[in-house]
């Protein structure tokens, strides 16, 4: 698979996850721990589709 396409689908894919389980209501602590594991993982993604691993 492309790393562009990489880059592009998964930001979008968790983007949505993340609305997604705001939507059922989580509470505001379980919101943060979901955005920052989120974030953690978008970054690890990228940095293994640009070689930095």
């Amino acid at each position: 698979m492309d790393p562009l396409h990489l880059e592009t689908l998964v930001p979008v894919v968790l983007g949505c996850a993340i609305l997604w389980l705001v939507g059922r209501g989580l509470r505001w602590i379980a919101w943060l721990g979901a955005c920052a594991i989120t974030l953690l993982v978008i970054f690890g993604v990228l940095q293994v589709a640009h070689g930095g691993f």
